[in-house]
């Protein structure tokens, strides 16, 4: 279980890149959106490779899994910042 966390947390940090190089240029909504969506459709399929039991294909599943919201999370802080005046800047967990 620990090496599919590893694993998944490496595929986010990929993702991350990914997903900031792809917003510059696309833009934060469609890079956000198809984050969701790939969420959103990949949630039944890494929960049936976390079913069979075998660590490999559960280690698939967590790479798949933490990997694929890595787009979600890149956007947050860029939304969060459009979210105040110029002026005033705090830390996002401060506006929670």
């Amino acid at each position: 279980m620990l090496t599919g966390v590893l694993v998944g947390v490496v595929t986010m940090g990929i993702t991350i890149l990914a997903a900031g190089a792809l917003s510059g240029r696309l833009g934060r909504l469609p890079v956000y959106l198809t984050g969701a969506a790939f969420v959103g459709l990949m949630a039944f399929p890494v929960f049936l490779l976390i079913d069979t039991r075998s660590p490999a294909l559960i280690a698939l599943a967590l790479a798949i899994g933490i990997g694929g919201i890595g787009p979600l999370h890149c956007r947050h802080g860029d939304h969060h910042a459009s979210l105040h005046l110029l002026g005033w800047r705090d830390s996002p967990i401060s506006g929670c």
